[in-house]
């Protein structure tokens, strides 16, 4: 559902695409409206020139046993602070009020987004987003590598959670989050790299060496994971588990009551349609992406 192909008529649109469609008042296939016990609004557009925009998440309340995405839930995100401006930054502020949301954001990830905030008058990334009341308690804020210790401790005293994601830091060559020390709200994270845990927990152990950090605070890094998502859904987290097998392969997995992947094989899903549809929209996303 929308409201309709007059919000966007500003907008140019192209043959074909989600603009498009909207003017038809009809909605693309891949955005299915109350199916899967979620309802997808289009509010508003956010960077026209982008075609980027922001979608109402509401969830149905449903018991965890009778629905596969029981607990799916939405929050805001502006991946990066220095890629929006402050009108932006303050619409998302909004919406996190409106929707009752979290913000998840990557903040000082690299210098370059403290030497944007600067430029734009404020003290740093942290201080701009929260003069925008953006960044609600039970926010996530990825990396903070550029952060310092009295900002680090102000977004944990404000109810923020930090993501630390040791390979990518390291891949992208931006540095050592040393001051997420000032906080033990801190969870481990992999920023899209390779989602095994342990090889980002080794990661993390190897740089803290490296960089002096205290090693007993970062090993619970790891464990704080689950309690940031004991935070978002509740202890019902707590009976979500992953077995492996002699060899580290992942054997058994359950979340919120239901087995998901059981003797190594996927059985909430058909594997080979997923692989299938994610390779036919690889290849029109670069076909795409060809005539840019």
């Amino acid at each position: 559902m929308h409201r309709g192909w007059h919000e966007f008529r500003h907008i140019p649109a192209k043959p074909c695409d989600f603009l498009h469609q909207l003017r038809g008042n009809r909605l693309p296939p891949c955005i299915r409206h109350q199916e899967h016990g979620l309802d997808a609004v289009v509010e508003r557009p956010v960077h026209a020139n982008h075609l980027e925009f922001i979608f109402k998440i509401r969830h149905r309340a449903q018991a965890t046993h009778d629905h596969p995405r029981a607990n799916v839930m939405g929050a805001i995100s502006l991946h990066a602070s220095f890629t929006v401006s402050d009108e932006t930054v303050a619409l998302a502020g909004r919406l996190c009020d409106e929707l009752n949301a979290v913000m998840h954001v990557h903040l000082a990830e690299d210098g370059a987004d403290v030497a944007d905030a600067v430029a734009r008058g404020y003290a740093g990334p942290l201080e701009r987003l929260m003069a925008f009341d953006a960044l609600p308690a039970g926010s996530i804020i990825a990396h903070g590598v550029h952060l310092r210790r009295d900002q680090v401790a102000r977004a944990a005293d404000a109810g923020c959670w930090f993501v630390h994601n040791p390979r990518s830091n390291e891949g992208n060559r931006v540095g050592y989050a040393r001051a997420l020390a000032a906080t033990d709200r801190v969870a481990l994270g992999t920023d899209g790299w390779a989602a095994r845990m342990g090889d980002e927990e080794a990661a993390l152990l190897r740089l803290a060496a490296a960089d002096g950090d205290d090693l007993a605070a970062v090993r619970r890094r790891r464990p704080a994971s689950r309690d940031l998502a004991r935070a978002l859904f509740g202890a019902e987290v707590d009976g979500d588990r992953v077995a492996r097998g002699p060899d580290g392969a992942v054997k058994t997995v359950v979340v919120a009551g239901r087995t998901l992947v059981e003797d190594g094989a996927l059985v909430s899903g058909d594997i080979g349609r997923i692989r299938a549809e994610a390779r036919a929209a690889a290849d029109q996303l670069w076909a795409r992406m060809a005539t840019l």
